[in-house]
């Protein structure tokens, strides 16, 4: 167990180490972008258009429980972890952006974007495969830019998804 445990760790590094150098500057300002929506004032903007506009309450109430819930799990497993990012821990690894945190695992940015693109998706069917692409690439922009690994990236999307389908179980 050890050492897949081991072997994980090192792919999990490999892969950043060999993508961040690839990066190119007519993709650089893409990825900023992605990462950037996946922030969540895009996620709160979207809750109130699905509040005010839409006036599906059920939903709008989903959405909070969901990312207050993500947030609140994400922070407390940034914090036990303490996972450091790979630009600081790797001196060839550039970071294109500041952080919004000090540690890497979960990668928050997925997590809340799996969470929107499940709650979304569960009540406008059509946009379940957009939101997913869109959740998606904001966790590759996140190891694209330096600040995570993929393995980072894995967890935050099962820990949104795991939000996103305990609040819909939890909130009918």
């Amino acid at each position: 167990m050890r050492s897949l445990i081991g072997s994980l760790k090192e792919l999990d590094q490999r892969i950043v180490i060999d993508l961040v150098p690839q990066r190119r500057r007519s993709i650089d300002r893409s990825m900023i972008l992605l990462t950037m929506l996946g922030d969540g004032k895009l996620w709160i903007a979207l809750a109130l258009i699905v509040l005010f506009i839409d006036k599906e309450v059920l939903l709008f109430y989903r959405l909070v429980v969901g990312l207050v819930m993500e947030v609140s799990i994400y922070k407390v497993l940034k914090n036990v972890c303490s996972r450091p990012r790979p630009f600081q821990r790797f001196e060839s690894i550039s970071c294109l952006l500041q952080p919004p945190d000090r540690y890497s695992f979960p990668s928050g940015h997925t997590a809340a974007a799996f969470v929107v693109a499940i709650l979304i998706g569960s009540f406008y069917g059509t946009l379940l495969f957009p939101f997913l692409v869109l959740a998606s690439l904001i966790g590759f922009s996140r190891i694209y830019l330096g600040v995570h690994y993929p393995s980072d990236v894995l967890a935050g999307a099962v820990l949104g998804t795991c939000c996103a389908e305990l609040v819909r179980w939890w909130i009918v």
